[in-house]
Formats: C-alpha cells, sequence, structure tokens
C-alpha cells in the first residue's frame, strides 16, 4: 500500500459507486451510475481513484451506455467483465 500524500491516510483496495452526469444543452441531464468499481480509497478522507484499466473500462461504459436527458442508468461492475 502507498501513503496518500495529503492526510497520511493509507489506499486501500475496496469498491465504490462511481457515477457520472451528462449534461445536455437545454435539457435535464442523464446519470450513469456504475455499482462496485475496483479502487484505492483513502481511509482517512475516501477520496477514490481508479488504474488505468478500469478507468478505461468506465470511459468505454460511458461511451457505450449514456444516458439520454433526464434518464438514470445503473450498470453493475461484474456485468461490464461478463459480457
Amino acid at each position: 500500500m502507498t501513503r496518500h500524500m495529503h492526510d497520511d491516510g493509507q489506499l486501500v483496495e475496496r469498491r465504490v459507486d462511481h457515477d457520472y452526469v451528462v449534461h445536455h444543452s437545454d435539457d435535464e441531464p442523464g446519470l450513469l451510475v456504475v455499482t462496485r468499481v475496483p479502487a484505492l480509497v483513502c481511509d482517512v478522507c475516501d477520496e477514490h481513484w481508479f488504474d488505468d484499466t478500469v478507468g478505461f473500462a468506465l470511459s468505454r461504459l460511458l461511451q457505450e451506455n449514456e444516458p439520454g436527458p433526464g434518464e438514470i442508468r445503473t450498470i453493475e461492475w461484474f456485468e461490464v467483465h461478463a459480457a
């Protein structure tokens, strides 16, 4: 484990829910929630980071599942890797 720079917190592996808001001009925003995403999480401030593999997968997920205006989509992480 590495040390978190700003508060002496330890980075621990944990699953987090990640939400992404998509803004549509002159309309309601859409929301994509991906649950149980593997991340490194600071045990003091709860800030989280994704490794490159997870980050690229989240980016691809957003492109493939972009929510429309006012739409809320929820995807569980294991569904991403099962597909």
